[in-house]
């Protein structure tokens, strides 16, 4: 199958145009700041952030995970489910995995999507 230079033109103004679209710029209410200055949530400052994003979740459904990776900074864990499911884990409240002499993780915020990359929800998760 070949395509034309005005079909491959399209197709890439297609592409861009999408990108766009799942482009996170800002939310109001959010301070991103404060989420990305407290990594592995050891400072216990991004609770009341991930409640909010929870609260406000419908703004991600369906958008390419990158996105939310660019916005919130990477995920501290990630874990697969075959070729199924991507679960990205962000820590919301202090525990081992900041070093500390506590028994568990702290809870986290835990952002899945699907094979294509798309958000399907948002939901916490007790440490473990």
């Amino acid at each position: 199958m070949w395509i034309n230079r005005k079909g491959l033109a399209a197709l890439l103004l297609l592409a861009l145009t999408a990108c766009e679209q799942d482009k996170i710029d800002k939310i109001e209410g959010f301070d991103q700041q404060a989420w990305l200055q407290d990594q592995r949530g050891c400072k216990n400052t991004r609770r009341d952030q991930a409640q909010f994003l929870y609260d406000h979740q419908d703004q991600f459904i369906g958008k390419e995970i990158e996105a939310l990776i660019i916005f919130l900074g990477p995920a501290e864990k990630t874990n697969y489910l075959g070729r199924q499911k991507y679960f990205y884990h962000y820590y919301i409240e202090n525990g081992k995995q900041c070093g500390d002499s506590v028994a568990t993780d702290g809870d986290q915020l835990v952002v899945e999507a699907e094979a294509m990359g798309r958000i399907r929800n948002l939901r916490f998760e007790n440490g473990i």
